[in-house]
């Protein structure tokens, strides 16, 4: 802590994304990026699994804030539920695929 202010110590440098741009680095798209990182698999399964349109508007023109659960926090989710849901393919009617929407929208 400084007399003036905070310093927050970062191990790099934070680009805007014109200069991301201008240096041919684009950043993945949060879908992408999701479907990069395997610890989100069933986010990117309930996404797609959902059929609301996730998929493509988490691929377009933001900025979004996604908390993103993991695989472990949606196989509880899962336990909770019940034995109805032993995996995200049980929110096969609409009425469930919307519920699903509504959790992922949260």
């Amino acid at each position: 802590m400084a007399s003036n202010g905070v310093v927050h110590i970062i191990d790099k440098v934070l680009l805007p994304q014109e200069a991301l741009d201008a240096l041919g680095m684009n950043k993945p798209n949060i879908v992408e990026l999701a479907q990069s990182v395997p610890d989100l698999g069933l986010l990117v399964d309930a996404l797609i699994q959902a059929d609301a349109g996730l998929v493509e508007v988490l691929s377009g023109d933001g900025p979004f804030t996604v908390f993103a659960p993991t695989n472990a926090a949606f196989a509880d989710l899962l336990d909770q539920l019940g034995a109805d849901y032993n995996s995200l393919a049980d929110f096969d009617t609409a009425d469930e695929k919307a519920l699903l929407a509504k959790i992922l929208t949260y």
